[in-house]
Parts: structure tokens; C-alpha cells; sequence
């Protein structure tokens, strides 16, 4: 389990992340979460209750997660230490975005199956505007490039979430770069 120093979890999310995955015999369990800013909170739930195998979670509920942002986030997920030792699953040290869910798609493709909790226990706090999130990133070009072709293995076909998902980065990074403090327009 990942938790980010400036967010934090329910004292239950542990317990039932290992409870599913136990109860399932599934490889990973994937919460909600919740956005947390100057206050306010906004629930990011889950609609799916019951364990599915890789295949059907990719054909049926990949892109709706995804839309949620609930893939996004390395800490809605609970992962099994010897699944990621033998396959060297690694953060991108060079990269300064997406390394979460580009973390989360090298996993999912060495799993078998994956369960469910439906409860936001992650909260994911976004009042901190000196955080990495918010800064200017140099190699958020290429770092966006590696990230659409991991989106695209896991696709395995052109889809138009995969074309809007593509034209979302694409804007994100068009919007990084015209705030690079090292241009002078």
C-alpha cells in the first residue's frame, strides 16, 4: 500500500482492502477516494462490488474508473508484494507525471483477477499549492508520450476513450508548457 505524506487514510482501509483480497483470493483490491480541499470533501466511489478477472475489468470497467480518477492515484489500491518483486514493477524515477497510474497499468498487466471496495478510504488532499502536483515539470512532453503508450497496451485496440484520453493529456501538457517560467511569452 502507497500513501502519499500529504494525504491520508480511513483506520478501516487496510483491514478491508486485505478482507477483500482474502475473501476474493484476488491479486488487487481497488477503493474510492476523496478529494479533499480547503475543507470541502468530493466522493470518488466505486460502483462495482464483485471480484472479476483482468480481462473483463479492462473491457467492462477500465475507462469508467478511469474517468473517475480513481486509477489515477496509487493509494486506492492495495498490491501484492510478491507480484511486484518478481516482475520489478518500479515508479519511473524519471518521470514527473503519471508515474502512479503508469505504476498501476505495469501491475494490472501481471495480474489474474481484482476486487473491490466500494468506500472512499483514501483521501487525496489537494490544498497544498508548493506540492509536485503543482509545479512546473521539464518532462511533462515525454513523460506524457510513455504514459499514452502504457494506456495504449492496456487497451489493446483503439477505442474513443483511449482518442479522448489521448487529447486530455495532450491538453494537460499544452497547458504545463505555456506556464514554463522559462519562457518569457
Amino acid at each position: 500500500f502507497f500513501l502519499d505524506s500529504d494525504d491520508w487514510i480511513e483506520n478501516i482501509t487496510l483491514y478491508e482492502l486485505v478482507n477483500s483480497i482474502k475473501k476474493f483470493e484476488t491479486e488487487l483490491c481497488i477503493c474510492g477516494f476523496c478529494y479533499e480541499t480547503d475543507g470541502r470533501s468530493k466522493k470518488c466511489d466505486i460502483d462495482v462490488e464483485f471480484p472479476m478477472q483482468q480481462k473483463e475489468f479492462r473491457e467492462k470497467y477500465f475507462w469508467e474508473l478511469y474517468e473517475n480518477a480513481i486509477l489515477f492515484n496509487v493509494g486506492t489500491k492495495l498490491y501484492k508484494n510478491d507480484i511486484i518483486k518478481k516482475n520489478n514493477i518500479r515508479f519511473q524515477e524519471n518521470m514527473s507525471v503519471y508515474e502512479d497510474i503508469c505504476f498501476f497499468l505495469d501491475y494490472l498487466s501481471h495480474t489474474k483477477n481484482l476486487s473491490f471496495c466500494k468506500e472512499s478510504f483514501y483521501h487525496y488532499f489537494q490544498g497544498n499549492s508548493k506540492s509536485i502536483t503543482h509545479n512546473y515539470r521539464s518532462g511533462f512532453w515525454i513523460d506524457t508520450v510513455s504514459y499514452y503508450n502504457k494506456l495504449e497496451a492496456v487497451s489493446e485496440q483503439r477505442t474513443d476513450e483511449l482518442n479522448k484520453a489521448l487529447l486530455i493529456c495532450l491538453y494537460r501538457a499544452f497547458l504545463q508548457e505555456s506556464h514554463n517560467p522559462r519562457l518569457d511569452k
